[in-house]
Protein backbone atom coordinates (compact mmCIF):
# COMPACT_ATOMS: atom_id res chain seq x y z
CA UNK A 1 0.00 0.00 0.00
CA UNK A 2 2.85 2.36 0.88
CA UNK A 3 4.56 1.61 -2.43
CA UNK A 4 1.32 2.38 -4.30
CA UNK A 5 1.04 5.80 -2.59
CA UNK A 6 4.65 6.66 -3.51
CA UNK A 7 4.04 5.77 -7.16
CA UNK A 8 0.85 7.88 -7.27
CA UNK A 9 2.67 10.78 -5.60
CA UNK A 10 5.58 10.54 -8.05
CA UNK A 11 3.26 10.46 -11.08
CA UNK A 12 1.31 13.46 -9.72
CA UNK A 13 4.50 15.48 -9.23
CA UNK A 14 5.69 14.64 -12.76
CA UNK A 15 2.33 15.70 -14.24
CA UNK A 16 2.40 19.00 -12.32
CA UNK A 17 5.97 19.77 -13.45
CA UNK A 18 5.03 18.94 -17.06
CA UNK A 19 2.02 21.25 -16.91
CA UNK A 20 4.14 24.09 -15.49
CA UNK A 21 6.70 23.78 -18.32
CA UNK A 22 3.93 23.63 -20.94
CA UNK A 23 2.13 26.70 -19.56
CA UNK A 24 5.39 28.64 -19.35
CA UNK A 25 6.19 27.88 -23.00
CA UNK A 26 2.73 28.94 -24.18
CA UNK A 27 3.00 32.03 -21.96
CA UNK A 28 6.00 33.60 -23.72
CA UNK A 29 4.65 32.67 -27.16
CA UNK A 30 1.38 34.44 -26.39
CA UNK A 31 3.23 37.39 -24.88
CA UNK A 32 5.27 37.88 -28.08
CA UNK A 33 2.11 37.73 -30.21
CA UNK A 34 0.24 40.22 -27.99
CA UNK A 35 3.10 42.69 -27.48
CA UNK A 36 4.62 42.72 -30.96
CA UNK A 37 1.98 41.30 -33.31
CA UNK A 38 4.53 38.68 -34.35
CA UNK A 39 2.85 35.33 -35.01
CA UNK A 40 4.53 32.43 -33.24
CA UNK A 41 2.12 29.69 -34.32
CA UNK A 42 4.02 26.97 -36.12
CA UNK A 43 7.29 28.34 -34.74
CA UNK A 44 9.28 26.00 -32.53
CA UNK A 45 10.79 28.07 -29.70
CA UNK A 46 13.15 26.95 -26.97
CA UNK A 47 14.14 29.19 -24.08
CA UNK A 48 17.90 29.72 -23.96
CA UNK A 49 18.03 32.19 -21.07
CA UNK A 50 15.90 34.59 -19.08
CA UNK A 51 16.91 37.46 -16.82
CA UNK A 52 14.73 39.85 -14.83
CA UNK A 53 15.79 42.68 -12.55
CA UNK A 54 13.16 44.87 -10.90
CA UNK A 55 13.67 47.49 -8.22
CA UNK A 56 11.11 48.07 -5.44
CA UNK A 57 9.74 51.15 -7.25
CA UNK A 58 8.81 49.05 -10.31
CA UNK A 59 11.70 50.04 -12.58
CA UNK A 60 13.49 47.22 -14.28
CA UNK A 61 14.28 45.07 -17.26
CA UNK A 62 13.44 41.63 -18.57
CA UNK A 63 15.57 39.85 -21.17
CA UNK A 64 14.34 36.64 -22.77
CA UNK A 65 16.55 34.82 -25.30
CA UNK A 66 14.95 32.09 -27.38
CA UNK A 67 16.27 29.65 -29.99
CA UNK A 68 13.96 29.06 -32.94
CA UNK A 69 13.46 26.81 -35.92
CA UNK A 70 11.57 27.37 -39.15
CA UNK A 71 10.95 31.13 -39.07
CA UNK A 72 8.76 32.01 -42.03
CA UNK A 73 7.10 35.33 -41.29
CA UNK A 74 9.04 38.54 -40.76
CA UNK A 75 6.78 40.82 -42.81
CA UNK A 76 5.79 43.18 -40.01
CA UNK A 77 9.38 43.56 -38.77
CA UNK A 78 11.99 46.20 -39.63
CA UNK A 79 15.42 45.37 -40.99
CA UNK A 80 18.61 46.27 -39.14
CA UNK A 81 20.13 48.67 -38.23
CA UNK A 82 17.76 49.95 -35.52
CA UNK A 83 16.49 53.36 -36.58
CA UNK A 84 14.86 54.39 -33.31
CA UNK A 85 16.88 56.28 -30.73
CA UNK A 86 16.96 53.91 -27.74
CA UNK A 87 17.64 55.11 -24.20
CA UNK A 88 20.45 53.49 -22.18
CA UNK A 89 19.61 49.80 -21.91
CA UNK A 90 20.90 46.33 -21.16
CA UNK A 91 20.15 44.69 -24.51
CA UNK A 92 22.85 42.04 -25.06
CA UNK A 93 25.55 43.49 -27.34
CA UNK A 94 25.51 40.48 -29.66
CA UNK A 95 21.93 41.40 -30.63
CA UNK A 96 22.75 45.05 -31.33
CA UNK A 97 25.65 44.30 -33.67
CA UNK A 98 24.09 41.74 -36.02
CA UNK A 99 24.47 42.73 -39.67
CA UNK A 100 21.24 41.38 -41.16
CA UNK A 101 18.66 41.02 -38.41
CA UNK A 102 15.05 42.05 -37.94
CA UNK A 103 13.40 43.93 -35.11
CA UNK A 104 10.21 45.53 -33.87
CA UNK A 105 10.48 48.28 -31.27
CA UNK A 106 7.61 49.83 -29.34
CA UNK A 107 8.47 52.94 -27.34
CA UNK A 108 6.08 54.33 -24.70
CA UNK A 109 4.61 57.63 -25.89
CA UNK A 110 4.51 59.09 -22.36
CA UNK A 111 8.05 58.15 -21.31
CA UNK A 112 10.58 57.20 -23.97
CA UNK A 113 12.73 55.38 -21.38
CA UNK A 114 10.06 52.66 -21.36
CA UNK A 115 10.18 50.39 -24.37
CA UNK A 116 10.04 46.83 -25.58
CA UNK A 117 11.91 45.37 -28.50
CA UNK A 118 11.93 42.05 -30.34
CA UNK A 119 15.20 41.30 -32.16
CA UNK A 120 15.71 38.36 -34.50
CA UNK A 121 19.17 37.10 -35.39
CA UNK A 122 18.68 34.83 -38.44
CA UNK A 123 22.34 33.74 -38.47
CA UNK A 124 22.25 32.24 -34.97
CA UNK A 125 18.49 31.50 -35.11
CA UNK A 126 17.90 33.42 -31.88
CA UNK A 127 15.26 35.87 -30.72
CA UNK A 128 15.82 38.46 -28.00
CA UNK A 129 12.75 39.90 -26.29
CA UNK A 130 13.62 42.91 -24.14
CA UNK A 131 11.34 44.94 -21.86
CA UNK A 132 12.42 48.08 -20.01
CA UNK A 133 10.40 50.18 -17.56
CA UNK A 134 12.09 53.19 -15.92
Amino acid sequence: MKKYKMIVLLITVLIIVGIIFFIQKISYKNRIEEDFGFMTSGLKLEKKSEKEEWSPNGDGVKILILKYENLNDNKNLNRFPIKEELPPNEIPKEFLSIPNGYYKCIIDKNDNRNFKILIINPDKKEICVYYQIM
